[in-house]
C-alpha cells in the first residue's frame, strides 16, 4: 500500500478535516508572528534556518554539513542548533560533543557533532539553544538544523530542502499528506536546494522545478558514496568490496528507499531492512540469522554504535552532498550578504 504523501486516496481524503485544522492552525500561529503579536527572539549574529516544509527525509542534515564546512572554509566560526529530536526531552540547552551518547543528543545532532567538529546545542526551544551557543562560544553565525517552522528564533537566512523525487508528495498538509506548511512557503525563502540523482539531466531537473511552480531561486545538489567504515575498528572499505554479494541494508530515514537504492545501483544484492525515522535500535533489529554483512546509514550507525553486540559485521556508509555549481554559487552570495 502506498504511503498517504504518495496519493489523493481514500486514507488521505478520510484525513482532510484534521488537516484543515491544522492548516488553519498554522495559519493563525504564522499571522501573529507576522503581526508581532507573538514574540520573535533577535541575535547578535546571523541565523540560517536549512529546513524543508515536508515531514521525512529531504537531505537536509547533508547540507547542513556543507554550508557549515563552506563557512569554516571561509574563516567563519559557525555552530549548529536542533531541536535534537529521538533525544531524551531537552527543554533547557544541552551541548552536543562527538562523544554524547546518542541517546542524550539525538541521531542528527551528534552526527553533525561528529562530522563538523564545530558547536553543537539541542534544546525544544531554538531561540534557548541559540543563547546557550552565544553565550558559551565565540561564534559569528549560527546554522539551525530545521527550524522553518520555529518562528520564535529570529533568521536571516532561509534555505529549504526538497527531495528531487518524491517532491511535496501530494501537496496536502499533515496528516493527510507530507506538509508542514502549505507549497506557497517554498516562495518566501531565500534558496530552495533540491536533492536528485547525480545522474539526473538538466531536462529532468527543469522538470522537477516546473512541477514544483518554484518562484524563488533553485539548485541542485545530489548525495555521494564516499566510502564505508566498520563500526568495529573504523577500517575503511570500497563499496565494491560487495559487487555481487548479499548485504543487509538497513535505514532508519524519512526515505530509507533513497539509501537502499544508491546500493543496488552498485551492484550489490540488497535485503532491505525499513526503520522508522530516528528508530532507536535494539541488539534483535541487527539479528537476521546469517552472516551477511549489515549497511547502514552514518545516521543509524551513531546508535548503533551503543549497542552491546559483535559489530565486526556491521558497516557504516558514509556519504557527502556535492553541490552543483549554481548552488555552491547560491549560497557564497547569501554568505556575501549577511556576514
Amino acid at each position: 500500500m502506498k504511503p498517504i504523501w504518495a496519493s489523493r486516496g481514500w486514507r488521505a481524503r478520510i484525513l482532510t478535516p484534521i488537516a484543515f485544522i491544522f492548516s488553519c492552525v498554522v495559519k493563525l500561529r504564522t499571522t501573529l508572528y507576522n503581526l508581532g503579536l507573538l514574540k520573535t527572539n533577535k541575535f547578535d549574529v546571523p541565523v540560517i534556518v536549512v529546513g524543508n516544509i515536508s515531514v521525512g527525509g529531504t537531505g537536509k542534515t547533508p547540507i547542513v554539513t556543507a554550508v557549515v564546512n563552506k563557512l569554516k572554509a571561509a574563516g567563519f566560526k559557525p555552530g549548529i542548533v536542533s531541536r535534537g529530536y529521538g533525544a531524551q526531552t531537552a527543554n533547557l540547552p544541552r551541548d552536543v560533543f562527538a562523544d554524547t551518547p546518542a541517546h542524550l543528543a539525538g541521531d542528527e545532532p551528534l552526527l553533525l557533532a561528529q562530522s563538523t567538529g564545530v558547536p553543537v546545542c539541542i534544546c525544544t526551544d531554538r531561540s534557548l539553544a541559540v543563547t546557550h551557543l552565544l553565550e558559551n562560544n565565540k561564534l559569528d553565525v549560527v546554522i539551525s538544523d530545521d527550524g522553518m517552522q520555529h518562528y520564535a528564533m529570529h533568521r536571516d537566512v532561509e534555505l529549504a530542502v526538497v527531495d528531487g523525487q518524491r517532491l511535496l508528495g501530494n501537496g496536502w498538509l499533515v496528516p493527510a499528506g507530507p506538509l508542514r506548511e502549505p507549497p506557497k512557503r517554498l516562495s518566501q525563502v531565500d534558496l530552495i536546494a533540491i536533492q536528485q540523482a547525480a545522474d539526473a539531466t538538466d531536462e529532468q531537473r527543469r522538470a522537477v522545478i516546473e512541477k514544483l511552480k518554484l518562484k524563488t531561486k533553485a539548485a541542485h545538489f545530489h548525495l555521494a558514496i564516499t566510502g564505508v567504515k566498520s563500526l568495529a575498528d573504523e577500517q575503511t572499505f570500497a563499496l565494491s568490496t560487495w559487487h555481487n554479494k548479499p548485504v543487509h541494508a538497513v535505514a532508519g530515514l524519512g526515505n530509507p528507499q533513497r539509501f537502499f537504492s544508491s546500493l543496488q545501483v552498485q551492484g550489490l544484492h540488497v535485503q532491505t531492512h525499513a526503520m522508522p525515522d530516528h528508530h532507536r535500535y535494539t541488539a534483535d533489529d541487527l539479528n537476521f540469522g546469517d552472516q551477511h554483512p549489515i549497511l547502514v546509514t552514518s545516521k543509524d550507525a551513531v546508535k548503533i554504535r551503543d549497542l552491546d553486540i559483535n559489530l565486526s559485521r556491521v558497516f557504516e556508509v558514509m556519504v557527502e552532498a556535492k553541490l552543483d555549481e549554481p548552488l555552491n554559487v547560491a549560497i557564497d552570495e547569501i554568505m556575501k550578504r549577511i556576514l
